[in-house]
C-alpha cells in the first residue's frame, strides 16, 4: 500500500509548481531586464611622453671676473665677421658688447663650450640664425695658420651662440673664466685629418 504526502508537503508542492509554471509562462517581453552595471569607465591611455635629454653635467660654478676682447667669428648676434667684440665676465654672467650689440647670458644658460683650432657653424632651426654648434657643418678659417676659436651656445629664450677668435696670450684664460662661470668643462674639438694626394 502506498503512503501518501502529508498535507504540508502536498501544499509546498503545489506553491513550487505553481511558482515554475508562471514563470515559464511569461514571455521574454514582458520580463523585466535584470538591470547591469554599466562597465567601469577606463582612464585614457597616458601621452607618452617625449624622451628628455640628459642634463649636462655641471659643476657648480665659482664667482669670477674677467674682460676680453675677442674678434665675432659667426653665430646669432648678427654682426660682421672679425668685428670686435668685448667679453665681460662678472657676476655670473656674461656680458657680450660691440657696436650697437649688447647682450647678457646667464652663465647657467649656456648648454656647450668648445675650443678648437677651426670654427664650425651651423643653422639653427629653433633660432632661425647662423648659430654655432661645434662638429657640425662646414670649416671656415685659415688651415695655414694656428687660430684660437671658442664657441658657446646658449638656450632659454631667445637660445643663440656664437663663436669667436681669441688671442693666442688670452684663449687659455677665457677658457678658465668660462669654466667657472658655467661650471661647464670646456671641450676640446678634435682636428681634421689632412691627407696630402700624390
Amino acid at each position: 500500500m502506498k503512503r501518501l504526502p502529508s498535507l504540508s508537503t502536498s501544499i509546498l508542492l503545489a506553491s513550487l509548481l505553481a511558482a515554475c509554471t508562471a514563470d515559464a509562462a511569461q514571455s521574454g517581453r514582458n520580463r523585466r531586464p535584470v538591470a547591469t552595471p554599466p562597465p567601469a569607465a577606463s582612464a585614457p591611455p597616458a601621452a607618452a611622453k617625449p624622451a628628455e635629454p640628459l642634463p649636462v653635467p655641471r659643476s657648480a660654478p665659482v664667482p669670477y671676473v674677467a674682460s676680453f676682447k675677442v674678434k665675432y667669428a659667426g653665430g646669432s648676434l648678427g654682426l660682421e665677421d672679425g668685428a670686435q667684440v668685448l667679453v665681460d665676465i662678472r657676476d655670473g654672467k656674461l656680458n657680450i658688447t660691440g657696436g650697437k650689440l649688447n647682450v647678457t647670458v646667464e652663465g647657467d644658460r649656456v648648454t656647450d663650450v668648445s675650443y678648437g683650432q677651426r670654427v664650425r657653424k651651423r643653422t639653427a632651426e629653433a633660432v632661425g640664425a647662423s648659430v654655432i654648434i661645434p662638429g657640425i657643418g662646414g670649416i671656415i678659417g685659415d688651415s695655414k695658420s694656428t687660430a684660437h676659436y671658442i664657441e658657446i651656445v646658449w638656450g632659454g629664450a631667445p637660445i643663440g651662440g656664437f663663436a669667436m677668435r681669441v688671442d693666442k696670450s688670452d684663449y687659455r684664460k677665457l677658457i678658465d673664466a668660462l669654466e667657472a662661470t658655467t661650471g661647464l668643462k670646456v671641450r676640446l674639438e678634435p682636428e681634421p685629418v689632412i691627407r696630402d694626394i700624390p
